[in-house]
């Protein structure tokens, strides 16, 4: 009898296994396609009951009251039910018959409804008295039967479909039942091969190999079997047979000795030729033990400590630190993180003298992998810092300066535009149309430059009147500057709503102005058509939470994203809507003195989401 090699059986096996799991799977999948749309027909058939419970309690209102809103509300539910008819997804003819009694008692609401309401809008007032109240009163009886009809034969459906969601989990915790006992059998199946003609194999060829290990090189493994476990034994053999014929030979170990020795001489050439690139770099470079000790040093190092090598070889790596504390710990998040970039630090000469530095340092490993120390550089940043001074300084004075000089424009600004103004009262009417029309032009000009200057103070204090950032909540500054502007969402007929928002680190003043900006902005450019809706959310993104501020206004063209966070820039004319176009301006300045960033996604005609990042609380 021919055995079948032990790779074709264990490929049966696994062929075997994967159609098993795949056959399962498959129907497992369109199972639990069914079960889904099954949970979705069950949650829509809840959904319909208790719309239709609603119809009914606004019905009753609407009988009471006689009220708009009633109707409104009324007739807003019955749309809501439509939709969810129309994603009912329903096959079996039970459920589909009990459908249609549904759709026919939706049907007969909404006829008798509209009987009652419409002698009701004919005499022009929502409480004006019905043409025919005895007519009147047999609809609403009517109405309230098709609707205790629509309820029962909604709960009816909702039952027909819950029995069928619970045939069908059974029916997957059947297959899954039968998926696993499958598995089972199959890794049964393959233990019995590989203890019976694999394994015991192996036994037999691992006693004989010892024998030859051991230097009987006459002896022979046995080679009946077919498989390959007979292919091994057979090259065993024949391996066993090469060696007796072999013999070391004293060329053969001199060669030996020459091709180590040249191996040595290219590696002392590359050690070399490594310590030479290490002492070439201006930047102090050290090595350090697992233990925190300095191993090795370039001159650059002795530069910059004025200590020897001698004496740095073997030292505390922290000692040479203005704060030896800090020093451990970066050296720790080395050994802990494998690597790390850019940890500031403070180097001390024996003189005296310090230098800032930035250190960057990584684990180094021998050939197996053992960790053997960490290799660290520092980059000397004292110019790049005494330079960022510099410029922090330099910015402070513009700022200053910017400030000084918006507030000292108005003084003379004011008396221009106190003597226009004049003018205008004296002498409007008695000079000439063209004088009017100048005059009117210089108190417009002035006022609009007025504005600029304070918008341009408003700019400047941003940095300059900021205060220590401190805990947030950012639930109370949406309530607040909903509070000061409900006259203006009233006016605008606006709705303004939000998520749940979280508490941030910022200055509280700053981030009141920035929604105040965000949603003036999104009231502002809003379509005549519609009713103005501002939402804003937030989620977190890693040390931070990104806010999303949306609106259904006029929409920004994408070639203007940048433009529009520029101070004084505007995208319509002054006559369409108002302002100096420093709002987003403004926003951008705040968000980014709190290190955040604002960016937009807009389309013209399908409204706005503003962006912008500000940091969680830690």
């Amino acid at each position: 009898m021919v055995r079948m090699k032990i790779r074709t059986q264990i490929i049966i096996s696994i062929i075997v296994s994967v159609l098993v799991i795949s056959v399962v799977g498959t129907i497992l999948f369109f199972n639990y396609q069914q079960l889904a749309v099954a949970s979705e027909n069950e949650r829509l058939a809840d959904d319909i009951i208790q719309g239709s419970y609603a119809l009914s309690n606004l019905q009753n209102d609407y009988l009471l009251h006689s009220s708009d809103r009633s109707r409104i509300q009324w007739e807003e539910k019955y749309n809501t039910l439509q939709d969810e008819f129309t994603r009912l997804r329903i096959t079996d003819p039970v459920q589909q018959a009990t459908l249609e009694n549904i759709l026919e008692s939706d049907r007969q609401l909404l006829d008798i409804f509209s009987r009652i309401i419409a002698p009701r809008e004919t005499t022009g007032s929502a409480n004006g008295a019905p043409a025919d109240p005895e007519l009147t009163q047999i609809r609403w009886s009517r109405l309230g039967v098709q609707t205790q009809g629509m309820i029962f034969d909604a709960s009816r459906l909702s039952g027909l479909i819950k029995a069928d969601t619970s045939r069908i989990q059974q029916a997957n915790n059947w297959l899954i039942v039968f998926m696993i006992s499958a598995l089972l059998l199959v890794i049964l199946l393959n233990y019995f091969i590989v203890n019976r003609h694999v394994l015991r194999s192996l036994d037999s060829l691992q006693k004989g190999t010892g024998i030859i290990g051991s230097g009987n090189l006459d002896y022979s493994l046995d080679e009946s079997s077919k498989d390959e476990l007979g292919d091994l034994s057979r090259a065993f053999n024949r391996m066993t047979v090469n060696l007796k014929a072999v013999t070391a030979s004293r060329a053969d170990l001199e060669k030996e000795v020459a091709d180590r020795k040249r191996a040595e001489e290219e590696l002392n050439i590359v050690s070399l030729y490594t310590r030479s690139l290490i002492e070439a770099n201006l930047d102090p470079l050290v090595t350090i033990s697992p233990e925190g000790k300095i191993t090795d040093v370039n001159e650059a190092t002795i530069k910059a400590t004025g200590v020897s090598r001698d004496t740095l070889i073997g030292s505390d790596f922290s000692a040479y630190f203005t704060e030896p504390d800090k020093a451990s710990a970066g050296y720790r998040k080395v050994l802990a993180d494998g690597s790390v970039r850019d940890y500031p630090l403070t180097l001390r000469h024996t003189s005296g003298r310090t230098i800032e530095v930035l250190y960057n340092g990584s684990v180094y490993r021998n050939a197996k992998g053992e960790l053997q120390g960490v290799f660290a550089a520092a980059r000397d940043i004292t110019d790049r810092k005494r330079a960022e001074e510099e410029l922090a300084r330099s910015n402070k004075e513009l700022q200053q300066f910017a400030y000084v000089s918006s507030h000292d424009l108005q003084e003379p600004l004011r008396m221009i535009s106190s003597f226009v103004q004049l003018l205008e009262k004296r002498y409007k009417g008695k000079l000439d149309q063209d004088a009017d029309e100048f005059i009117g032009f210089v108190v417009e000009g002035t006022s609009r430059m007025q504005r600029m200057i304070q918008d341009l103070l408003t700019f400047s204090r941003v940095q300059s009147r900021g205060v220590e950032f401190a805990p947030v909540d950012t639930n109370q500054v949406f309530e607040k500057t909903v509070f000061s502007h409900q006259i203006m969402i009233k006016e605008a007929g606006a709705v303004v709503t939000k998520d749940e928002l979280p508490t941030v680190m910022g200055d509280e003043t700053q981030l009141s102005q920035l929604f105040q900006n965000l949603i003036d902005n999104a009231i502002k450019f809003r379509r005549a058509e519609e009713t103005p809706k501002v939402h804003i959310s937030a989620q977190r993104k890693g040390n931070d939470w990104e806010f999303s501020v949306q609106d259904n206004g006029i929409g920004i063209d994408p070639q203007y994203f940048d433009r529009i966070f520029i101070i004084f820039q505007r995208l319509h004319a002054r006559e369409a809507y108002e302002g100096t176009g420093i709002g987003l301006a403004v926003c951008m300045r705040i968000v980014e003195r709190h290190g955040g960033r604002i960016w937009v996604e807009s389309e013209p005609g399908r409204g706005s989401i503003f962006h912008f990042s500000l940091p969680a609380v830690k």
